[in-house]
């Protein structure tokens, strides 16, 4: 596999910020890792076993930045029954549109929606995710590029009762 898959590892900060050591000013060098940086629309279906967003231990200090696809645009989760929190990359302002299905144990995603995402489909059971997403759409201007949003057969631990719904905003 080619590095623009697996990713890059760069000792070259861009800048030019410079570090007093024992009287003589060095240039700083600080490591990012970049993971996936041309995937932008990866489809994870059927992962019974992945639980949380993890990132493989490294061998790196603290001046090691992460980043995980950061061309991310389109993003299809399916049937990931363990599935607890959604990662923190899912929240990439690349992002515009957003699928969850069948992944009963969400509980919510931080911080927020993508600022850009124009559509939204969660479908069958989310968990308490439509929940804890639900009052952030109520402000149509935190998320202006948002234009389809859709629920589908929606069955919660909390209200087993099912759910249809889909709406279309005019921005």
């Amino acid at each position: 596999m080619g590095h623009e898959l697996l990713g890059i590892l760069s000792n070259d900060k861009n800048g030019s910020d410079v570090e007093e050591v024992n009287g003589e000013f060095i240039k700083s060098l600080t490591a990012a890792v970049v993971l996936f940086p041309a995937l932008t629309s990866p489809e994870l279906l059927g992962m019974d076993v992945w639980e949380e967003k993890t990132i493989p231990e490294l061998n790196v200090d603290s001046t090691t930045s992460f980043t995980i696809m950061p061309h991310l645009s389109i993003f299809v989760i399916q049937k990931c029954p363990k599935l607890k929190m959604l990662p923190s990359y899912v929240s990439s302002h690349a992002l515009r549109v957003l699928i969850i299905e069948n992944c009963p144990q969400l509980t919510g995603m931080q911080p927020s929606l993508p600022p850009l995402l124009e559509k939204l489909k969660l479908g069958r059971d989310v968990g308490d995710l439509s929940s804890s997403l639900l009052p952030l759409l109520h402000n149509n201007y935190d998320y202006p590029n948002l234009n389809h949003f859709k629920i589908l057969i929606l069955h919660s631990r909390h209200s087993p009762n099912a759910l249809t719904c889909s709406h279309h905003f005019d921005n």
